[in-house]
């Protein structure tokens, strides 16, 4: 966990490493983290990780999530192609607009999922490369 530690800053607090790769809380067997965010980023996925002391030594459970804001924002963007979607089908009885409406919102949810995806992917490999850094 230590190793962890040492490139991650601890929020809310005055204590910053020289060098952090991550934002977050860790705890004994625990902890919750993001990448530094360097710009506005609405797939970052925030990792929670769960420490399990074996014989052989630890086992690291993980668990991506979007942020809040991230759920928030998709839920939004989504809900308001899909009302716009409506209107131009029922009220204005124009099909091409409403079909376009849905392929925006389809469009929106697949860029949220593939960036997520990337990120993750990303953060994994950082995390692995911190943990068997000093291992050799």
């Amino acid at each position: 966990m230590w190793k962890i530690r040492s490139k991650t800053q601890i929020v809310n607090s005055q204590y910053i490493t020289d060098n952090p790769s991550f934002n977050g809380r860790i705890s004994e067997d625990q902890f919750r983290v993001s990448s530094v965010i360097r710009a506005s980023q609405n797939a970052l996925p925030l990792v929670i990780g769960t420490v399990e002391n074996t014989s052989r030594g630890s086992i690291i459970w993980l668990t991506f999530k979007l942020f809040p804001a991230g759920k928030l924002y998709l839920r939004f963007s989504s809900l308001l192609c899909l009302l716009i979607g409506l209107v131009f089908l029922l009220m204005a009885r124009y099909h091409v607009a409403s079909v376009i409406c849905l392929l925006v919102a389809l469009l929106n949810y697949t860029v949220l999922t593939i960036n997520f995806q990337r990120k993750a992917h990303s953060i994994l490999d950082e995390l692995n490369d911190i943990l068997v850094e000093h291992q050799e």
